[in-house]
Parts: structure tokens; C-alpha cells; sequence
């Protein structure tokens, strides 16, 4: 993961006069995460409602600002609650989504990205490890002694996991006393914020792909409608286990899952799979896949 693809993955929050006022993900061509105590701030009313207008602008096109409605938020009083969902009606085309993912691993490394004051074009990175759950349910980011703080203007900006490959979080706030915790910051995960979504909201919280997730799908299938839709639903879910979201186990599952399927499609899947396949595990679980193909 680079700064570039994380900041390809961030917008811009404006106020009403034209700052930076803080920063959002993006989740899809129609949806942006961001903070409720951002989207707050963005004027001298503080009480925005859903249906609100909200201007920002795309990390790939600061002049250029893109208006999007307020369709859900919690509240800025609660650290566990302060997010806020934008949807943008028309999309934006140059929308590049990254991996989410809802697990927490205290210890791992993380990425935050935001346009803090200084920073609002450009934007900057902090780094670090996750650490605990506090008192009041976020979980603590502590960044590195050398690298750049967390502080004001991060507040919406994704939190990139460098282990699990994906988006865990979203950035809510800094250390009450900067100057004692200059290195201190908070996020809020990535799947309490989602499963608050309107509608099927799960549908947009991608999982990692495992022996769980393997045995459930399998227990699904009744027939060969069923074995049809898992195997489209199969090769759809693939990309986004590559790239950015390299998870190599996610793959070797997904392609033991399309071997114990079957039929055409999963067949030529696996066809190509084990032609192209970069990493050796997940290379051995679409060979292994064949075989089991085969033996139908």
C-alpha cells in the first residue's frame, strides 16, 4: 500500500466559505464516510440533518467540488457514534474504493491519511500501531515518535491496516492534551459505522474469505441454480482480494469453494487461476481445485 493509493481512497470536506474542514473515505462511486463532528463543523449551525447538502472534492481533483446529501450520521458527542454517511446521487468517476475490512488486531501497523491544517491540497500521512479499545469504545491509534501526528484535519480519513491489507477505521479525533499526547489518536472501526448503514448496509462490508466463510457457502447450495450464483458470486468477490487487498488465504479458499461448486464457469476460473495465480499457496489451492473438479 502506498500514500498515493490511500490518498486515492480520501476526499475533502468543505465548509461553507470554502476550507478544508476535514476528510472522508470513499466507500463506492456513491457513498463517502466521514466524521458527524466534520460535517458539523462545516458551518455555523451545528446541527446538519439528513438531506443536508455536503461539498467536498476528490483527492485527484482539489478544485473541482462534488456535492453530495447527508443521508445518515450518529452523533459528534459520542466517540462510538460520530460518523456520518454521504451519498452522492450522480457518483464520482474517479472514486478509487479500497479493501474494508471489520476485524481489529491490536499491534499491527496502521496508515492514516487526512488534510490537516497546512496540508489541505496535498494531505499527509500519519503512522503507527493500533492499540487498545478506551474507556469510551474507540480504539487508540499510537503513532510513530518520528512521523507526522495526528491532529485536526484527519478527522473522516481512512485508517489502513499494513497487515490485514484494508480500511479498519476511520480517524475521530487526537489526545485531549496534544501537547502531553502529541502521538495519540482515535478511530472508530470500520464495521460499526457500516452495519448503520440504511438497507442491507452488509452487503458493503467485504470480509476476509476463510474456512468459515468456506463451509458456510457450501452449506447454502441446494442445486444447480444455487451452485450458479455462488460461482458468479465466487469469481466477483477474486479482485478484491487482489492488489491492494493481496490476501493470497482469501484466494486459496475462494478457489476451493469453486472447486467443491463446479461447472463451466468455475472450471474456467480455476483454468486461469492456476496459469496466472502470483503466490504459490493460492496457486496450490486452485490446482488442488481441478482435481477436485475432476473427480466429479
Amino acid at each position: 500500500m502506498t500514500v498515493d493509493a490511500l490518498r486515492g481512497a480520501s476526499c475533502r470536506i468543505i465548509s461553507d466559505g470554502g476550507a478544508v474542514v476535514g476528510t472522508g473515505v470513499v466507500l463506492d462511486a456513491h457513498h463517502i464516510l466521514s466524521c458527524a463532528h466534520v460535517v458539523q463543523g462545516k458551518r455555523a449551525r451545528r446541527e446538519d440533518v439528513p438531506g443536508d447538502l455536503i461539498r467536498l472534492s476528490l483527492a485527484s481533483a482539489p478544485d473541482k467540488q462534488v456535492i453530495g446529501e447527508l443521508a445518515l450520521q450518529g452523533s459528534a458527542a459520542t466517540p462510538v457514534d460520530d460518523f456520518a454517511l454521504i451519498e452522492i446521487a450522480d457518483g464520482v468517476a474517479d472514486a478509487a474504493p479500497l479493501l474494508l475490512i471489520s476485524e481489529i488486531n491490536r499491534g499491527h501497523r496502521f496508515d492514516a491519511f487526512g488534510y490537516p491544517n497546512g496540508w489541505e491540497w496535498q494531505g499527509n500521512a500519519a503512522h503507527g500501531t493500533i492499540g487498545l479499545v478506551n474507556a469510551v469504545g474507540a480504539v487508540q491509534l499510537n503513532g510513530d515518535a518520528d512521523g507526522f501526528p495526528i491532529r485536526a484535519g484527519f478527522s473522516g480519513g481512512p485508517v489502513w491496516d499494513r497487515l490485514a491489507g484494508g480500511i479498519v477505521g476511520i480517524v475521530t479525533g487526537n489526545a485531549a492534551d496534544p501537547i502531553r499526547d502529541p502521538r495519540i489518536g482515535f478511530m472508530l472501526p470500520i464495521g460499526a459505522v457500516l452495519r448503520r448503514r440504511p438497507g442491507d448496509g452488509t452487503n458493503h462490508l467485504i470480509r476476509k474469505f476463510d474456512e468459515v466463510e468456506f463451509k458456510a457457502l457450501l452449506g447454502e447450495l441446494d442445486g444447480p441454480e444455487s451452485e450458479a450464483r455462488a460461482a458468479a458470486y465466487l469469481g466477483q468477490l477474486l479482485p478484491v482480494f487482489r492488489g491492494a487487498g493481496d490476501d493470497p488465504v482469501a484466494r486459496y479458499w475462494i478457489y476451493q469453494a469453486l472447486g467443491n461448486v463446479g461447472g463451466s464457469r468455475a472450471r474456467a476460473i480455476l483454468h486461469g487461476a492456476a496459469e496466472t495465480e502470483t503466490h504459490d499457496y493460492a496457486r496450490f489451492g486452485a490446482t488442488e481445485a481441478l482435481e477436485i473438479i475432476g473427480a466429479k
